[in-house]
């Protein structure tokens, strides 16, 4: 690792570079120090939010159980009336200088919130390649939960002016599922760039007078090749200040080739990364912050991840030294393997989960779909991933990430363990939609019951007092205790 000054640096941008490479890519060093909260040293991550709030971690637990400095919302999990009517979000009573994101959602104040217009990952519309026919250059389509809307760029800022986040995604005109042609690549490029520029003068420089809550830009660099979007580029040079932070990649292949006069700005890759082993490549890059889609896909699946970085030349929990066999990088605790191992989900874990629990208590409460099993695996799976960045800053720090990456490849699999079992119920509107009258997400429990609600339908005569109690069962009104077991083990099934 070289050791440079900044050439760029400039005291009132909140991200620093610490420590970086000569060449305009490759690991790096920075903090992001936002005012009144978290530091964040980076690289780091963002913990992605449903509606506000981290899957499976009430506000409490967050706070007592996890690390958690930064987050990503998107917006279009609050906009579901607009714009007929005012979302609950925009009806938050505040006081001067608070945040009605943070103070809607509970999050805590010295928490860094990162807003963006869609959810990660984005759930993305059929009809999201089309212009929309009434304002074709002025809006993008979002996934809400009563189906997919319009969000115009002025609604888009004027929502995030009174939300007053501490960073701001900008809207992007992205193709999706295909290349864009070069008609289309180069209106992508316009209408990214006239939005962005919009963007940018609505936010006041901090410390100017009227400002809300600091709230800073994050510019959208497009999956385009860096000659195709070279225009765009420039205008982000000439609009490095206080109030671009920095860039939301969509696609990091085009990090090396940057204007040298981006390179001061902190770098958040919006690739749904699905392995550690691609933060480590992006890591190598220049990247400076993730989402990371992957923690709440592992805690879903019932997986409590199982690797450190850098990784340990012998598995802490498995094959020999003398094994060939890589380590897994998350452990099914669906298998009936765990029902009477009484060790921790990771052996050596310092988090909550671990040093209360244990696997086959884990196991019997997925087993039971007891919410408690995906509370007690998302703590844990972010500690891992916590204990994951930390050791990445570290690696970078001794100037050793290359060898650590090269040994962390050999000892640990490329892919995560498939899923084996049923995870929580889910959301439709979170979930992509696959092909036409697919069923639904989240299969009926309830087959029993409506059976019984069939026979009080087909019933020859209303009940009465001097009906027995078979009468009264053959038409579902009651349940005897012989009956009481058979719809138990139907409920199980």
């Amino acid at each position: 690792m070289t050791r440079l000054e900044d050439p760029y640096d400039d005291s009132m941008r909140p991200f620093k570079l610490l420590e970086f490479p000569e060449r305009s890519h490759g690991g790096r060093l920075g903090k992001l120090e936002l005012p009144h909260r978290h530091a964040i040293e980076t690289p780091h991550y963002l913990a992605i939010t449903s509606r506000g709030a981290v899957p499976h971690l009430s506000q409490d637990n967050m706070r007592r159980h996890s690390n958690i400095k930064a987050t990503y919302l998107g917006l279009e999990d609050f906009v579901e009336n607009a714009p007929r009517r005012t979302p609950p979000l925009f009806q938050q009573p505040v006081k001067n200088g608070e945040s009605p994101l943070k103070k809607f959602t509970t999050l805590p104040r010295d928490t860094v919130a990162v807003l963006a217009p869609r959810r990660m990952p984005p759930v993305n519309p059929p009809n999201l390649n089309r212009k929309s026919e009434q304002a074709p250059n002025r809006s993008i389509i979002i996934s809400t939960s009563v189906g997919f809307q319009i969000l115009d760029v002025d609604e888009f800022i004027n929502d995030a002016q009174k939300l007053s986040p501490d960073l701001v995604i900008g809207l992007s005109d992205n193709v999706v599922g295909e290349a864009p042609g070069k008609r289309r690549a180069e209106k992508m490029v316009d209408r990214t760039a006239a939005w962005t520029r919009k963007l940018l003068q609505s936010i006041a420089t901090p410390g100017d007078p009227g400002s809300s809550t600091a709230s800073y830009a994050l510019a959208p660099i497009l999956p385009l090749s860096v000659a195709a979007q070279s225009q765009y580029l420039a205008q982000l040079e000439d609009e490095m200040d206080n109030r671009l932070c920095g860039f939301a990649l969509y696609d990091t292949a085009c990090l090396p080739d940057l204007p040298e006069r981006l390179y001061s700005g902190v770098r958040l890759s919006l690739d749904e990364v699905s392995t550690p082993h691609k933060v480590l490549d992006e890591v190598a890059m220049g990247v400076d912050l993730f989402v990371f889609p992957l923690v709440g896909a592992a805690t879903d699946a019932g997986l409590a991840l199982d690797f450190a970085f850098p990784a340990v030349q012998a598995p802490i929990d498995g094959p020999s030294e003398q094994s060939s066999e890589r380590q897994p990088l998350a452990i099914d605790l669906w298998t009936k393997d765990h029902a009477t191992d009484l060790g921790p989900l990771r052996k050596g874990c310092s988090c909550f989960a671990c040093g209360t629990h244990h696997r086959a208590y884990v196991h019997h409460l997925l087993d039971a779909k007891e919410m408690l099993a995906w509370v007690l695996l998302q703590i844990h799976n972010h500690h891992i991933i916590d204990a994951f960045f930390s050791g990445i800053r570290e690696s970078i720090s001794r100037d050793s990430f290359e060898h650590d990456v090269e040994n962390f490849n050999k000892i640990y699999e490329s892919e995560m363990p498939e899923k084996t079992g049923q995870g929580p119920r889910v959301r439709g509107y979170q979930m992509r939609s696959e092909e036409p009258g697919e069923k639904k997400k989240n299969p009926s429990r309830y087959n029993t019951l409506d059976d019984i609600r069939q026979k009080i339908a087909d019933a020859p005569s209303e009940p009465d007092a001097t009906m027995k109690a078979t009468s009264l069962e053959n038409q579902g009104l009651v349940v005897t205790r012989e009956s009481k077991t058979s719809i138990g083990d139907e409920l199980d099934k």
